[in-house]
């Protein structure tokens, strides 16, 4: 059974997806196999105790995830253009799409 955990989205990086004050549900990140297209929360590589919610857009060695925001507006979102592939050990939940 797995463990969920609620976020409250902030800010309109995933537009349409999710809209600021949305709660969501995931489940806690267990080493499950990540897909494209899942919605992942992981914590900020560059910022302490940040968390952000992203789209896994490309995947290398199923261990580094390429995420981007949904916003079609690329200054929305901070994101791998801005930080790179973001490692499997930063993830805290997952979301299958």
């Amino acid at each position: 059974m797995s463990e969920y955990l609620t976020f409250n989205i902030k800010g309109d990086s995933m537009m349409p997806t999710f809209n600021d004050g949305d709660l969501v549900n995931f489940d806690k990140y267990t080493n499950q196999d990540v897909k494209i297209d899942d919605i992942v929360v992981f914590m900020h590589p560059l910022k302490d105790d940040f968390k952000l919610i992203k789209r896994v857009k490309k995947i290398r060695d199923k261990s580094k995830f390429f995420v981007e925001g949904d916003n079609l507006n690329i200054g929305a979102s901070s994101d791998s253009h801005n930080f790179g592939y973001i490692n499997k050990n930063n993830l805290i939940a997952i979301k299958r799409t």
